[in-house]
Formats: structure tokens, C-alpha cells, sequence
């Protein structure tokens, strides 16, 4: 997406990205953000519209007239249950309002997974966070060093969430990353980057899955209350693979989410 300065609802668009999943109810993502439900529909709504989301739960379709039945036109396009409408009825039952959205990016790496709980999962059902910058997500972005893991990098970058459901299709990518000892410079630093986000996925997503990759610039954008609320509602734990910000550190610490990884460096007071 093109960013436009003082857009509400482009700005709530991300803060959605990075907060959904297909565990969490419209009602619910509402109050975790704090957002008027109505603005929250119109996000997962437009979602829904564009493919990355799905209504896991589609209201009931009424049947077709009976004259409907001697029409001899063939559509190709999805069925129409499957779009929800951009503009919503205020008067909407319970059901509709609890839709559960699911992101659709690298959909084939979910169908086995969306409705069974890892094991070894724990936490009732709370993900384990971990957090990285922009600067890894612009390596994998700028080394070229696959198509399909480009995208993947971009997702990272725009989005800045890629949930455990989707992390079987990027360490598929990753592992296709071999080593070169003849390439040196800044491309040896972006292949870096993708063995040890490889290793380190390979490593902690056995013992702590369901496990979840957050941008910390994305996570930081929540804003205080809405980053709390989201920290301590969907994580049990979050590992920084890279420093954090004072404030993303003490939404860590306020949202009773246990926290690991490296201390921000410590400023030199000037002699």
C-alpha cells in the first residue's frame, strides 16, 4: 500500500493487519483496538474484497427465485456469500458480528492447520511473539535471493505480522537459500540474515507453536493501550531478535508478557 499522511482508516488498516487472526472475533479485535466495530467491519470487510481475508462463518445465503432455475448463464466468478459488503446493517445479528477472519496469504500451508491446535502449543491458545525490525525484512527484500521469498519479505515489511500458519511456506523458501563462500560484501549480510532467521524458527517453533512473527515498527504503531491490550490478550511469551524501543519494552512488561532477547545499547554520556 502507498501510505498517505492522516488517512484514519488506511492507518487502521495496518493496525488491523497486524492484530487479526482467525481466532479473534470482529467484536473482540474491536475492543482490543479500541476502534469503533462498525470501522472494524469496513476494514475486514475490504479485506474480504481484495482476497486477503476470508469469513470463516459466512451468513446464511437466501435461495434464488424459482425463476432463477431456466437461466442458462455460466459464471466463473467465486460465489457472492463469499464477499461481505462494504457497508454494513446496523441492526446485524450477534452471528455476523462474531465473523471470524482468517488472512488467506500462502493459504495452501494453512488448510491442515486452521482448525487444529498444535501440540505442545500451551498458554490456553496464547502464541508466542517473536519480534523483529525493518532491517531484516529489507534484507530478505533487497537480496533477491528468491521470487517467493521476496514476497514473503514484503508481507513482513507491509503487513508486519506473519502468523504461525504461513511460516511452513517461508521456511520452505528459506531452506531453498544455500551459501555461496564466492559472494561477498552486502549480499554475504542479506544470505546472514536469512540462515538465521531459519535457524532461529527451526529451533523455537517445535517447542513453542503456535509462534508468531511481529514487526516491532508495526507493533509500536498499536500505539500504548491498544499494543497492552494486544500483547497480553493473544501472547504468552515475545522474543526480540533485535533491540526494542523503551516502549515497546514496557507494553511487553504492562500486557504481563514474559520478554527475552538483547538490551537496547546503552548511550554514551558525552565527556
Amino acid at each position: 500500500m502507498n501510505r498517505v499522511a492522516g488517512d484514519y482508516f488506511e492507518t487502521l488498516l495496518y493496525k488491523v493487519f497486524v492484530s487479526i487472526d482467525e481466532h479473534t472475533g470482529v467484536g473482540e479485535l474491536a475492543a482490543v483496538l479500541q476502534v469503533d466495530c462498525e470501522l472494524v467491519k469496513q476494514a475486514v470487510s475490504l479485506y474480504c474484497r481484495l482476497g486477503f481475508a476470508n469469513n470463516l462463518h459466512p451468513p446464511p445465503v437466501s435461495p434464488p427465485h424459482p425463476s432463477w432455475s431456466d437461466a442458462v448463464t455460466t459464471h466463473t466468478h467465486p460465489p457472492y456469500r463469499q464477499i461481505t459488503p462494504l457497508t454494513f446493517d446496523p441492526g446485524v445479528d450477534e452471528e455476523t458480528l462474531q465473523m471470524e477472519p482468517v488472512l488467506l496469504k500462502d493459504a495452501p500451508s494453512t488448510s491442515k492447520q486452521m482448525h487444529e491446535t498444535p501440540e505442545g502449543s500451551g498458554g490456553g491458545g496464547r502464541r508466542v511473539a517473536v519480534l523483529f525490525d525493518s532491517t531484516l525484512a529489507a534484507y530478505l527484500m533487497m537480496g533477491n535471493l528468491s521470487p517467493d521469498l521476496k514476497s514473503h519479505a514484503v508481507t513482513l515489511f507491509e503487513v508486519g505480522k506473519l502468523s504461525d500458519e504461513s511460516l511452513d511456506s517461508l521456511l520452505l523458501e528459506l531452506d531453498k537459500v544455500v551459501a555461496d563462500p564466492e559472494i561477498e560484501g552486502e549480499a554475504r549480510r542479506y544470505l546472514a540474515a536469512a540462515a538465521c532467521l531459519r535457524t532461529a524458527l527451526r529451533v523455537l517453533r517445535p517447542k513453542l507453536r503456535p509462534l508468531d512473527l511481529l514487526r516491532c515498527e508495526a507493533l509500536h504503531a498499536l500505539g500504548h493501550q491498544s499494543r497492552t491490550r494486544l500483547l497480553a490478550t493473544k501472547y504468552r511469551a515475545a522474543i526480540a531478535t533485535a533491540p526494542l524501543c523503551r516502549e515497546a519494552r514496557a507494553g511487553a512488561a504492562a500486557g504481563a508478557c514474559r520478554w527475552w532477547g538483547p538490551r537496547p545499547p546503552r548511550r554514551t554520556p558525552p565527556g
